[in-house]
């Protein structure tokens, strides 16, 4: 609903696709950006990979808005939160990381925390959004373990989950 406070995941809205020009959404989603975005004030981003962190959507959604905020994992080395930084020049300073199941409320009553991998390249991270009643758990690239799966769902309500992997 308008004025309604909302949370975005790894929103990837490019014209110019990712890798190269070699990715491209299908069907084309950039005409849907500017409603996409429109109520946003926390964007997540699971990882580095150019269909996930996009600074030519991130800069112009952090421009024009000053509460919004990019979320990202903390992994076991400073490396994400540097790029992204450096990746956003001047709204840098609105990069906030978060260490592993540490929960924040993205929208009144909805929390998220991130799940990095535990694999040795450590670049992706699942993203969990949840309320009293429901989870979505988006897995993006992440390959997460049996027991980070078990974690995940033991700080969840008991009803609904939808897990999404790409």
């Amino acid at each position: 609903a308008p004025g309604t406070k909302a949370v975005v995941f790894d929103p990837w809205f490019s014209r110019t696709g990712a890798f190269f020009g070699s990715w491209y959404q299908f069907p084309e989603n950039h005409p849907l950006e500017a409603e996409a975005l429109r109520d946003v004030t926390h964007i997540c981003v699971s990882h580095n990979h150019a269909d996930h962190f996009d600074p030519d959507v991130l800069i112009p959604a952090l421009a024009a808005d000053p509460a919004r905020r990019l979320h990202i994992a903390k992994f076991t080395t400073s490396w994400f939160y540097d790029r992204s930084v450096r990746a956003l020049g001047k709204y840098g300073d609105r990069v906030v990381e978060h260490a592993p199941f540490e929960p924040f409320e993205a929208a009144p009553g909805v929390r998220v925390f991130f799940v990095p991998e535990e694999s040795p390249a450590q670049i992706d991270s699942a993203i969990v959004a949840y309320d009293d009643r429901e989870a979505l758990i988006n897995l993006n690239d992440a390959r997460l373990t049996t027991n980070q799966l078990h974690a995940i769902r033991d700080r969840l309500p008991k009803s609904l989950k939808v897990a999404l992997q790409a």
